[in-house]
């Protein structure tokens, strides 16, 4: 986020404060309803022109949220004044700029998927993520943050992983041979 400048900041904070205070709202109820799916369509507050790209629907997995949703909390708090106009929003503020790509990281974590503001220079908005972490003290055979049999166009694979002793195949991302 340090690449744009302020008035895209501004929207960034903007949006991205918007989107996780509809979902922490969404898990305040949600901790109500015992029976609620696993995974929802969630809002998307948009400005004309604030993303590069168009996002997919936005649905939220909620088994992947809350193993963050303290993180997101954290985040919005920090970002509040800034997204409220009680403090005022500098490129050069640098816990701005690192809570905003934190938030946006866990977001897009959420929503399998990349927002991109414009003139920045990554994947554009909708871009698919498939990603995944993985440590193991012990591989017998094969293990990885993602592991797949084919690469589909337009989706971007991260994995990551930490071995210790391995006895087959590991690493971030694996693509298995097809027969």
């Amino acid at each position: 986020m340090e690449a744009v400048g302020a008035v895209v900041l501004k929207a960034a904070v903007g949006f991205l404060f918007s989107q996780a205070t509809h979902l922490l709202k969404r898990w305040a109820e949600r901790r109500q309803q015992p029976d609620a799916s696993a995974v929802e369509s969630m809002p998307v507050d948009l400005e004309d022109d604030i993303l590069q790209g168009q996002l997919l629907p936005v649905e939220v997995h909620w088994d992947d949220a809350k193993q963050v949703i303290g993180k997101i909390e954290e985040l919005w708090s920090a970002l509040a004044p800034y997204a409220n106009g009680v403090k005022e929003l500098t490129v050069k503020e640098p816990v701005v700029t690192k809570s905003v790509d934190q938030l946006r990281d866990l977001l897009e974590a959420i929503y399998g998927q990349r927002m991109t503001f414009t003139g920045e220079n990554r994947e554009s908005s909708g871009t698919t993520i498939v990603r995944g972490d993985i440590e193991a003290a012990l591989v017998k055979g094969t293990a990885g943050g993602v592991v797949t049999d084919r690469l589909d166009p337009g989706v971007q694979y991260e994995g990551k992983g930490k071995f210790g002793t391995v006895e087959g195949t590991a690493g971030g991302v694996i693509i298995r041979k097809q027969p």
